[in-house]
């Protein structure tokens, strides 16, 4: 027995590549879009984008705070300034982890961690207790007023 060969025309070719191909390539997609889909909308991936928008917000917060309470600070000179002395634990530029999440109410390693990791807050230990100030304002160079004599020398 022999095979029975047919011969094929040119529009039974074409439908069966419609058939078959165009129509795998159609699932194929949807397939992909309800693939997309499902990821964007697991719990995962929105907790991790509104964990990130809320880390970044309560950066803004803590940063905003901390600055409204040291801006009229920036550019002193060393010396005693509204009953604190700059550089010690009195320094009214730095303020507690304590202070600050209190003020704002996180918790203490909540507030660490996210003084930690704004880029424009800077830690300070002073006297072996951690302290957070602007960055803007503790890193500025101090500058002596003209009016102020260094050449003074005390008579003996």
């Amino acid at each position: 027995m022999s095979p029975i060969i047919r011969s094929i025309n040119s529009t039974e070719v074409i439908t069966w590549v419609v058939d078959n191909v165009v129509s795998g390539i159609i699932v194929a997609v949807i397939a992909g879009i309800i693939v997309t889909f499902v990821m964007i909308n697991s719990p995962s991936f929105i907790n991790t984008r509104i964990t990130k928008w809320q880390e970044i917000r309560d950066k803004k917060r803590i940063y905003g705070w901390l600055y409204s309470k040291t801006k009229k600070y920036d550019g002193l000179i060393a010396g005693n300034i509204d009953g604190g002395v700059l550089g010690t634990r009195t320094d009214p530029r730095c303020y507690s982890t304590e202070d600050i999440a209190s003020s704002n109410g996180f918790t203490v390693d909540k507030t660490r961690n996210l003084c930690y990791k704004h880029k424009d807050i800077k830690l300070m230990i002073v006297e072996e207790k951690e302290r957070w100030a602007i960055k803007e304002i503790v890193d500025r160079p101090i500058t002596i007023p003209n009016f102020i004599n260094t050449d003074y020398k005390e008579k003996k």
